[in-house]
């Protein structure tokens, strides 16, 4: 977790000085945020002693982050002419 943060986090600070077009942009922003939701949720889940809801919560988290990088490389391919 601490490792897919700190990458996101790099990814994100090298990545704002780059010209990228506005769909990567979206989705790099939009994958930071849901990273810092799913280290919130983590988080959460620990203090609480492992809520039900609050762990499905994180599983559903994992999905959307899972989502959302795939949603990101899909904007960052480069497409044969």
């Amino acid at each position: 977790a601490v490792t897919t943060a700190t990458l996101v986090c790099t990814m994100w600070a090298t990545a704002r000085t780059l010209a990228m077009p506005a769909p990567s942009r979206l989705a790099l922003n939009c994958l930071l945020g849901v990273t810092g939701l799913q280290v919130t949720l983590g988080i959460t889940t620990l203090l609480y002693l492992v809520p039900i809801p609050l762990a499905a919560a994180h599983q559903c988290g994992s999905l959307l982050l899972l989502t959302t990088s795939s949603w990101l490389m899909h904007t960052l391919r480069i497409l044969p002419k």
